[in-house]
């Protein structure tokens, strides 16, 4: 993406993400995958954060885990905060 031009353009190999914007579809996996990694790295140590353009089942997800949804402008803030709550960040992306 380059800001400088009139129309920013920005380009994803996620092409499906329109399809699904705000609802609950592919975010099986991360469900089920939840369970495993807390008993890999312990529940406490894994911190999920997402972004808001993300899909509401991941950000769902991130509430019922002690996570965080942030935006571009708070990012910094919420990664440090996350930091300081558990040991491991877990970036979520649809």
């Amino acid at each position: 993406m380059h800001l400088g031009r009139a129309r920013p353009e920005s380009h994803t190999t996620q092409n499906h993400r329109r399809l699904f914007h705000g609802r609950h579809g592919p975010t099986d996996d991360v469900d089920d995958a939840w369970p495993d990694l807390e008993e890999v790295l312990g529940p406490d140590g894994i911190i999920p954060i997402t972004d808001m353009n993300s899909l509401a089942g991941i950000k769902a997800l991130c509430g019922r885990n002690g996570g965080a949804v942030c935006t571009s402008s708070n990012a910094k803030a919420v990664f440090e905060w996350a930091l300081d709550q558990g040991e491991r960040i877990l970036f979520l992306r649809d």
